[in-house]
């Protein structure tokens, strides 16, 4: 179990609509924050529908805010092991939802099927570009029991996941490397994924270094306990 420096925050939304906002929103003012410390933020940004809809939804909110989004470092917690192009690489839809208003050269997608021998070769790749970068926010969409379908820590800290018939090659950060953040966010949203939340506030097998943040809509949030404190 990682260690963190104070008890995982639940943060209640009515929907996935409202939950993508307000991510959006708390992002915002995190990079600001970041930024008006003189710092450039890495954000470690995991694949998933919930998760696209917040990385647009802050795409749109960067163009008309203080921050600079060209002093911002994207990587990422995992991707499929298939050509640039292909629908099911999700580095793609995040950069084209930043378009110019990014700095190339501290955007840090998976290598694609591209000039490489095979996954594992790309894992190891990216395991190399990373060294010991520490992310300043990690955002994970709740995908597995425990939170988010990661190898422990015991293994490489960037693994190549074999596919099959339906689904290609995924490269993945491991427990502890995706740990290895000062904040780690888990978005979930939908009734199908409340057991997967439970599972992952009890066994925190991911945590950040100072916070571990879990954004839920009400369904996801179903099986978590609630406390109504009145004044």
């Amino acid at each position: 179990m990682a260690l963190t420096a104070s008890p995982p925050r639940v943060i209640r939304a009515l929907d996935a609509e409202e939950l993508a906002t307000r991510a959006a929103y708390r992002l915002l003012r995190a990079l600001s924050q970041l930024q008006a410390r003189g710092k450039v933020p890495k954000l470690c940004l995991s694949s998933g529908e919930l998760a696209l809809r917040v990385y647009t939804a802050l795409a749109r909110l960067l163009r008309s805010s203080s921050v600079d989004s060209t002093q911002i470092e994207f990587w990422w917690a995992d991707d499929y092991y298939v050509p640039t192009g292909d629908p099911h690489r999700a580095a793609g839809p995040l950069i084209a939802a930043f378009g110019v208003t990014v700095d190339p050269s501290k955007v840090h997608p998976i290598p694609a099927a591209e000039g490489r021998t095979d996954s594992a070769v790309a894992a190891a790749t990216y395991a190399r570009d990373l060294g010991d970068t520490v992310f300043d926010i990690c955002i994970l969409e709740v995908n597995a029991p425990g939170g988010f379908n990661s190898p422990n820590g015991n293994s490489p800290g960037v693994v190549a996941i074999a596919g099959d018939a339906e689904h290609p090659d995924r490269i993945v950060l491991n427990q502890r490397r995706l740990s290895n953040s000062t904040s780690v966010w888990f978005l979930a949203a939908g009734p199908e994924i409340a057991e997967s939340v439970a599972v992952g506030m009890e066994s925190a097998p991911i945590a950040g270094i100072e916070e571990t943040v879990w954004l839920l809509d009400r369904p996801a949030a179903a099986e978590l306990p609630y406390f109504d404190c009145p004044l």
